[in-house]
């Protein structure tokens, strides 16, 4: 093989690289931003319910509501880390 032929084969793997760790970075980015549009829905929603309905609420409710909420965005960046240790 020439000199040229390896060197334009390994500009091409280069490219493919670059480009696949570029969408990779765009996927988790938006996956993030997803779970984070999701918390503030829910406790948007969480709140304007009830001042509108003038409840009051337990401090420990939502200690554990954020407790939960706080627990399932550790994991999905723990996991989303570990996807990409994986790909690379």
């Amino acid at each position: 093989m020439s000199l040229t032929r390896v060197n334009k084969n390994e500009k091409i793997k280069t490219t493919y690289r670059r480009l696949k760790k570029r969408k990779n970075q765009q996927l988790s980015k938006l996956c993030f931003n997803a779970v984070v549009n999701l918390f503030y829905m829910r406790y948007t929603t969480l709140f304007i319910f009830l001042k509108l309905q003038k409840l009051s609420i337990n401090s420990n409710v939502l200690r554990c509501l954020l407790l939960e909420e706080s627990g399932t965005t550790s994991i999905f960046n723990y996991w989303l880390k570990s996807y990409r240790l994986k790909k690379y």
